[in-house]
Formats: C-alpha cells, sequence, structure tokens
C-alpha cells in the first residue's frame, strides 16, 4: 500500500514529536508496524460519513448517532463563527495539505473540514472518542493544521475546532489572528527541525509514548518503565509501598505507573510477533489462545429449555438484553431514527432497568 504521507511525519503526530523529538527518528527504525484498535476502526467509519464517502461498513446505531452530534455541532459552529457552510466560498474534507519549504515536502496533514471564506478559514477536528483531548487553543495539531491551510490558502485568519460529542461542552474553539498564523508556522518549523536533526534527542514518557511504534525497542523507554520512581527496597508488600509514600512521591509513581504499563503492552505485542516469525525469546512460547463459546442459536436453546419443562419466564432470567442491539433491532422494525428511535428505546425500557454507578475512576486531573 503507497503511504500518502510519503514517510513524512504528519499533523496528528506533532505533538509527539515536541514531547519526544528523537522519536521520529527511532520509529523509521522499528519494525513494530502500525496496529489498528476497535475504537480507531469506529472513529475512521464516522469521519468517512461525516466526509460524505462510504464506510467500510454500516454504522452502528451509536456511530450513527455520534456522526449526527458531530455533524450538528460543525454546522451550529459554523454558523456562529463565518457563516453556514453553504456560504463558504470553498469546502474541503478529508484533503491531505502539505507544508513544503523550498519546494520540499516536510509535513502533511488531512482536515476533516476546511470552510474558506473570503480569507478566514474554519478548520474542524472531529474527535469521535471519549478520551480527554487538549483545549484547541493548546493542540499543536490543530496548530499544525492552521500552517497547512495557510500554506495552501491565503487566509488572514482562522478559526480552529475541536468536535467532540461525549465532552462537557460538545466544542472547543481558538482563534488565529494573521500574526498568529505565522507564529503558528514557525512553531511547527522548529519542531520538525529539532525532529530531523541528529542526534535528536529521545525523551520518554505516557503521552510521547502513547502512538509512538518504537516504544517496545527504544532503550529510554525501556529504561523508564524498569526503573521505579521511588526506592521499594525494605518493603514487603506492595501495599506497604503505596502506604510509605508521600503524596508527591504517589502522584510521581502514578505518572510512571500509567508510561510503564504501555511499554509493557507494547513489548508484550513485540515478543508475539518475534514469536511467531519463528524467533526465540529466551524463556518464552506462545501457546493457543483461550476459546470462547458462544450461542448462536438461541431459539433452539429455547425450544431444547421448554421440552426439559421449562418455561419462557424462566429462560428470560438467563438473557442479557444489549441496549445496542436492541436499538438495532427496532431500527430495523420500525426504520424509526434520531429522536423518533430514542422515544420508541425510552418507552420500551420504562421502568425495566435500573443504573449503577461504578467506584471513582482516576484520571488526571
Amino acid at each position: 500500500m503507497t503511504d500518502e504521507r510519503q514517510n513524512l511525519p504528519s499533523a496528528s503526530g506533532l505533538e509527539r514529536l515536541a514531547l519526544c523529538p528523537g522519536s521520529w527518528a527511532a520509529e523509521q527504525a522499528s519494525p513494530t508496524p502500525d496496529t489498528s484498535t476497535p475504537e480507531a476502526d469506529s472513529g475512521t467509519a464516522i469521519h468517512a460519513v461525516l466526509a460524505g464517502e462510504p464506510p467500510a461498513r454500516p454504522l452502528t446505531t451509536e456511530e450513527e448517532n455520534i456522526a449526527t452530534a458531530c455533524a450538528r455541532l460543525a454546522n451550529e459552529v459554523a454558523v456562529a463563527t463565518y457563516g453556514a457552510f453553504e456560504h463558504a466560498d470553498t469546502l474541503i474534507r478529508e484533503q491531505r495539505l502539505w507544508l513544503r519549504v523550498d519546494g520540499l515536502p516536510l509535513l502533511s496533514g488531512k482536515p476533516d473540514l476546511v470552510a474558506i471564506y473570503g480569507m478566514r478559514a474554519l478548520i474542524l477536528d472531529y474527535k469521535t472518542g471519549r478520551g480527554e483531548v487538549e483545549a484547541a487553543a493548546l493542540n499543536l495539531q490543530l496548530r499544525a493544521l492552521v500552517a497547512l491551510v495557510a500554506s495552501s490558502y491565503p487566509i488572514k485568519e482562522a478559526t480552529v475546532v475541536i468536535v467532540q460529542p461525549f465532552s462537557t461542552a460538545g466544542t472547543s474553539s481558538a482563534r488565529y489572528n494573521d500574526d498568529d498564523i505565522e507564529a503558528a508556522r514557525i512553531n511547527v518549523l522548529d519542531i520538525l527541525s529539532q525532529s530531523y536533526s541528529a542526534g535528536a534527542r529521545r525523551i520518554p514518557s505516557a503521552d510521547a509514548c502513547r502512538y509512538c511504534r518504537a516504544k517496545a525497542i527504544c532503550p529510554e523507554a525501556r529504561e523508564l518503565a524498569v526503573t521505579p520512581p521511588v526506592p521499594v527496597a525494605g518493603f514487603i508488600t506492595p501495599n506497604e509501598l503505596a502506604l510509605a509514600l508521600t503524596d508527591e512521591k504517589l502522584a510521581s509513581f502514578l505518572d510512571h505507573a500509567a508510561f510503564a504499563e504501555k511499554v509493557i503492552d507494547a513489548c508484550r505485542d513485540e515478543a508475539k510477533r518475534r514469536l511467531a516469525d519463528g524467533q526465540i525469546v529466551p524463556g518464552w512460547t506462545l501457546k493457543p489462545g483461550r476459546s470462547t463459546e458462544v450461542i448462536t442459536n438461541p431459539q433452539a436453546v429455547y425450544d431444547r429449555f421448554t421440552d426439559l419443562g421449562g418455561n419462557g419466564e424462566q429462560f428470560l432470567e438467563c438473557v442479557t438484553v444489549g441496549k445496542t442491539k436492541l436499538k438495532d433491532m427496532v431500527r430495523a422494525l420500525t426504520t424509526a431514527k434520531g429522536k423518533a428511535l430514542d422515544a420508541h428505546i425510552e418507552a420500551m425500557l420504562a421502568g425495566c432497568t435500573e443504573t449503577k454507578t461504578s467506584s471513582p475512576i482516576l484520571t488526571k486531573a
């Protein structure tokens, strides 16, 4: 497959390059391929629909709701900023733009949506997940997109907006004037210059290593992962160690643990890859994965259950109803969508559910 990025940095990875300039060179020497996740696949499908392209598969009900929310928020932002999208001179969806110096390509990026109004640009970035996203004013990916759009269109002002339905506010925005746009370009070029320089430093951290393909083979990442931030000698149990930590040391340990877990996962994946390729990892081997049995014919199971004297009420006690699958089925039966579909589900589940709250979730302030 052809790499449309031409094996060069992209706007989405600029934050990592700023945190760890040496990660770019490290990735070039990494044998670990890019891997996808269910969350990433879901985001790709939603982005395709928002771009007006056919997704690789039909969207689930939840994904359709996310896409609808993104489109609604985007329209609201456009109207409140420079005007409805139909009033824009140019609309750009999922088009790769390039930043060049003396004709030499250095960086590319693919904005989700850019609307050009004369010499002003509205740049939107859809975030379809639930994870925390840095505010638009501090977001280096958006800063890079400003530089990319300005290199292709003669703009004097740009408004960047993160559209994230799962966030409390729904959107986060920042405005760049003419001087800000030039400052963004200089900032981006400075980060790239440090990354391209010989001997660029590798500075591992949880944020820098999160999506880096080289973390499994990076000596600095491995060293940080296996070196605890506090001495562990003299403690008999993990609980004793935790109780003895000061507030500051506990915070440091949590930061370290978040990073170490990612490196450990990456090393496990790398070990599996090497063993699957016939290489030797001393003391380790691959064994067959766990088998999971799934009931594929519930009707036949129900019939056999009643043959034993069971009844429908007893059988239902063995059944768990998934709201997402139920919503998909109701949509297929009624052809309802959006608020009409939500109304069907709300009426159907009235008095039939209970809400459970998990224990508090530890998160970075």
